[in-house]
């Protein structure tokens, strides 16, 4: 037994044939709970609990999407469920297949929708124009020709709002997938560009945004991020994506394993666009915003007997904060951000702050080849085949450049 930590399970690995079970010796976690690590490596909390005379098992989730502390609280509740005579995994295939695929649809729009801008907008999609085309209620019963069938229908009148159906729609059964209430997702490779309206040579029109924050919105979001009313975790997390151009869920995503002395190392298997790790020095400015995140980690930990998390952007119970609640909270402080929509009728973005970066790293003179590697971009072709240099300095001078502007345009010194 030993005490399950997030830094512990971190370094954990499983060198024999068959699957490791680790069972938490911490003073709140329940009897029969444990970390199980397969031979892939794979990561995930599990309860055991005696039920009729029969030992059960049921997994909890995997980690770190389930952070110790959360699994312990879902490992407590399934034994309350043991309690009162019921089995956890059978009420949850229950709850699975009793499932209809409007239940579904109002379960991501409270999961995933709640409190963005565009809720409304996504509930329509779906239930006006996706449900009437399905022949069945249940979502795992749903197949790939019916959702073309109806994006194309869209598309006939609104190209660009059957593109945006065609978005959420992936977005719904992505997310049944992830919970396993249908066991694949017919869409996952659906392109827009394999949608076909009658009159048209090609599919739906893709739209690139290209939002970049001029000087005066940069101002606005840092000056007033910290007195809008987000959670200072949350304002902290968006103001390492302008400094550093990360993406928003490679920040939020960020823990205390990651860094070492001047150097984020962002790990392969959390850049999933590219799958390789990227390097990121920290500015001091980047120092700054990741000291006042310790703080914040630690006040965390207090509030629940000092067991913390290595997580330096937290969600609710310990759990990875997401980048939705990102965009979420950019969404809902629009006014008080000064975020307004630009000649084409854009808002920025959490995304677009990771473009400003880039797009100032060019206007700063650094080289193409230095500024894509700095945010992270693959170059791929054959000059990423032969050309094996890591550019460190040069992307650390790009990095202290970028810092050296932002200072100069938010009115700072020395900090944050």
């Amino acid at each position: 037994m030993e005490v399950l930590t997030d830094t512990k399970i971190r370094s954990m690995a499983n060198s024999g044939s068959s699957n490791l079970f680790i069972f938490d010796a911490h003073r709140d976690a329940p009897k029969g709970f444990a970390l199980k690590i397969a031979t892939s490596g794979r990561k995930s909390f599990i309860i055991q609990y005696p039920l009729h005379g029969r030992r059960k098992r049921m997994t909890i989730g995997s980690w770190p999407t389930y952070s110790a502390v959360a699994a312990r609280e879902a490992a407590h509740k399934a034994l309350l469920q043991v309690s009162e005579g019921i089995d956890p995994i059978q009420e949850r295939k229950s709850q699975k297949a009793k499932m209809t695929i409007e239940q579904a649809i109002e379960v991501f729009l409270e999961k995933s929708a709640s409190g963005l801008s565009q809720e409304k907008a996504i509930a329509r999609y779906l239930r006006v124009d996706m449900l009437p085309f399905l022949s069945t209620t249940d979502p795992k019963a749903v197949r790939r020709p019916e959702i073309i069938t109806c994006v194309e229908a869209k598309a006939q009148k609104t190209p660009i709002a059957a593109k945006q159906l065609l978005t959420y729609i992936k977005q719904l059964f992505q997310f049944l997938e992830d919970r396993e209430i249908v066991d694949i997702n017919p869409i996952a490779s659906l392109k827009a560009s394999s949608i076909h309206v009658a009159g048209r040579k090609k599919g739906l029109p893709m739209k690139k945004r290209d939002r970049v924050l001029c000087d005066e919105e940069v101002i606005s979001f840092w000056h007033n991020i910290d007195i809008s009313g987000v959670a200072r975790s949350t304002s902290l997390a968006l103001k390492l994506v302008l400094i550093t151009g990360q993406r928003p869920n490679e920040c939020a995503g960020l823990s205390t394993f990651e860094i070492k002395g001047n150097i984020w190392t962002i790990p392969a298997h959390r850049r999933l666009k590219t799958e390789d790790e990227n390097q990121i020095y920290l500015t001091s400015l980047a120092k700054q915003v990741l000291a006042d995140a310790e703080i914040e980690r630690l006040k965390r930990a207090s509030r629940r007997s000092n067991v913390a998390t290595d997580l330096m952007f937290e969600g609710p119970k310990g759990t990875q904060m997401c980048k939705s609640a990102l965009a979420t909270a950019v969404a809902r402080k629009r006014e008080i951000l000064g975020n307004y929509k630009n000649p084409s009728g854009e808002f920025w973005t959490p995304h677009d702050l990771r473009r400003t970066m880039r797009t100032r790293l060019a206007a700063l003179g650094i080289s193409r080849d230095v500024a894509e590697r700095v945010i992270g971009h693959k170059i791929g072709g054959m000059v990423e085949t032969y050309d094996r240099y890591s550019y460190a300095e040069e992307k650390r001078a790009a990095f202290e450049l970028w810092d050296e502007e932002l200072i100069r345009i938010v009115g700072l010194n020395e900090s944050p």
